[in-house]
């Protein structure tokens, strides 16, 4: 068989206009229910992986992250539109997760200025505006569905190749399907005796559900503030699935942010060492323990307290020289030291805080909203003249294989014949 590699642009889209499911195909998946595959609706879907969750004591279930769009542009040095660097992206997602960029959506999100789809829901990717990052965020549903070893892809990726990229949110889970230590009564137990304490300050705590005679909806309690950078939640989740395996299923979820913390990369390969480090009251998930530190306000009020001075010591100096005409960057070049404060060093860069670099992206033609404006942005039910393209099965008797982007028709015309726009396709 000739792989995707080896086709030309002519010959793919040929294969892409005129892919479909043949009656061969429908009959093949029909006979193999083992490998995943079912047909709904005419449409090719797979079936979600049931995770074998009882032995585990952490896994991801929410997971943002960000890095600078020169990434993109490093990677393949002909993306010259923001058309060029979704594709691009779509690729390398590829690539980690087994998924890629399917459509576009109508609007932006999360405070970019575009936004696009990740599969069937499983998760955005946000573009355009905010210093020229770009935003990935990967719902729950969406690691069900990932290829074995993602973690692995992922870590290597962001420490190896993003420029200046960071872990924005992570939600890391623990299932407790026959709970006895860790009910919803037992934590707000424990959180009175002080368990869920970081320090001397005890969170905030509310509950939801019916707490003075609890039914068959289920409870919660919260743990901490969503605005802040550590929140958990401790809930009934057998209960609100009305499950019938499991009805006291408890799930231990935390919410960890990049506010007043540096997410580590680590996370992604060791969940279940920062999940029971998180809370005092979870070091009992494993004998290792791992805690992100808080260094950001530490951090702000060291430089404010650094100006404040320096501007005693040296603002007056800063002013004659201004008044004999030299310019901010003469006097920051005849006053600045070849080193960083030693104090400032030992106390926050040796403490594992990533240095702070600067790195001017690479620029292109931003043309991508002239793009959407006859196509997403005037017709915001687009998606339901979605195709899916597919390349039709001929492995001797093995499953088609799903593996092509999903574009919106108008949006891949508009893209391959409009003047000057490489086709990628």
């Amino acid at each position: 068989m000739k792989k995707i590699d080896n086709f030309n642009q002519a010959e793919l889209r040929t294969i892409l206009d005129n892919a479909s499911l043949s009656a061969a195909d429908f009959a093949l998946i029909a006979a193999n229910q083992n490998n995943g595959l079912y047909i709904d609706k005419g449409r090719l879907k797979k079936t979600l992986v049931k995770r074998n969750v009882k032995t585990e004591i952490a896994h991801i279930d929410w997971l943002n992250f960000t890095f600078q769009e020169s990434t993109i542009t490093h990677l393949n040095n002909d993306c010259l539109t923001d058309f060029d660097i979704i594709v691009e992206l779509s690729k390398q997602l590829f690539i980690i997760f087994d998924l890629c960029i399917t459509s576009v959506r109508p609007n932006g999100a999360n405070f970019y200025d575009r936004s696009f789809e990740i599969g069937d829901g499983y998760g955005l990717v946000c573009h355009g505006g905010q210093n020229n990052t770009i935003l990935v965020s990967l719902n729950a549903q969406s690691f069900q569905h990932m290829s074995e070893g993602w973690q692995n892809r992922l870590y290597a990726w962001l420490e190896n190749t993003a420029d200046l990229p960071g872990i924005t949110r992570i939600d890391l889970a623990h299932d407790s399907f026959e709970p006895s230590f860790f009910t919803v009564d037992n934590m707000l137990t424990e959180f009175k005796k002080g368990s869920f304490n970081n320090g001397n300050r005890s969170p905030s705590v509310s509950q939801a559900g019916n707490w003075v005679t609890p039914d068959d909806k289920g409870r919660t309690l919260y743990i901490g503030k969503r605005t802040n950078g550590l929140f958990c939640r401790i809930y009934e989740k057998g209960l609100q699935l009305s499950s019938v395996d499991f009805p006291r299923w408890v799930r231990v979820e935390c919410e960890i942010k990049a506010v007043d913390r540096i997410i580590p990369n680590d996370i992604l390969l060791t969940p279940h060492i920062y999940l029971a480090g998180a809370y005092p009251v979870l070091n009992v998930l494993n004998e290792v323990q791992s805690k992100i530190k808080t260094i950001a306000n530490e951090i702000k009020s060291d430089i404010n307290h650094r100006v404040k001075w320096g501007k005693r010591q040296n603002g007056s100096l800063i002013k004659l020289l201004q008044e004999l005409d030299m310019t901010n960057d003469e006097i920051i070049e005849a006053l600045k030291a070849d080193k960083l404060p030693r104090k400032f060093v030992q106390r926050y860069i040796k403490s594992d805080l990533p240095s702070v670099q600067s790195k001017q992206s690479k620029d292109h033609v931003s043309d991508f909203d002239k793009f959407l404006d006859e196509t997403t942005k005037t017709t915001p039910k687009h998606r339901a003249s979605n195709k899916q393209y597919r390349i039709q099965s001929d492995f001797n008797g093995k499953p088609i294989q799903d593996t092509v982007q999903i574009l919106d028709d108008s949006l891949m015309h508009k893209m391959t014949t409009k003047e000057g726009v490489k086709n990628d396709w």
